[in-house]
């Protein structure tokens, strides 16, 4: 069974890991930050991304015992409950910071530092959870 569920554990990661990379790339581009500069991304990547890792997600989900539940079982159906809760607000995130990134006359608002931070901290937080709960228990 883990190896089944590895390895889109570790696609789902390597993922995350693109979206946040992306992400604090685009966080230096100010008015940029949607659509990017050569050669930084914009932000817009990571949405189209978001969309992939969901229905990795899901798919992932669909390999997973209905009865098995973490703990004790070494990964449960509620893993990817838990990932795509977590994805679920990323994209207003993203929206928020977006519109922040040219609110000023064409520029950047004071709020859209914080505004894009939040954003990498969301994916983040998103990556950390499938290395703890997926990668790692099934990696060994």
């Amino acid at each position: 069974m883990a190896a089944i569920l590895l390895e889109p554990s570790k696609d789902i990661e390597k993922i995350l890991e693109e979206c946040v990379t992306i992400s604090v790339g685009a966080g230096t581009l100010g008015s940029l930050y949607s659509f990017g500069s050569p050669p930084i991304k914009g932000i817009v990547d990571v949405t189209n991304k978001i969309v992939e890792v969901t229905a990795k997600v899901i798919q992932l989900q669909a390999l997973i015992p209905p009865i098995a539940i973490q703990p004790p079982s070494i990964v449960g159906v509620n893993n990817p409950a838990t990932i795509l809760t977590l994805l679920n607000p990323i994209n207003s995130l993203i929206t928020t910071a977006a519109t922040q990134s040219t609110a000023a006359s064409g520029g950047p608002s004071p709020t859209f530092l914080p505004a894009a931070a939040a954003v990498t901290t969301a994916l983040e937080e998103v990556k950390e959870y499938v290395t703890e709960k997926l990668v790692k228990p099934l990696d060994f």
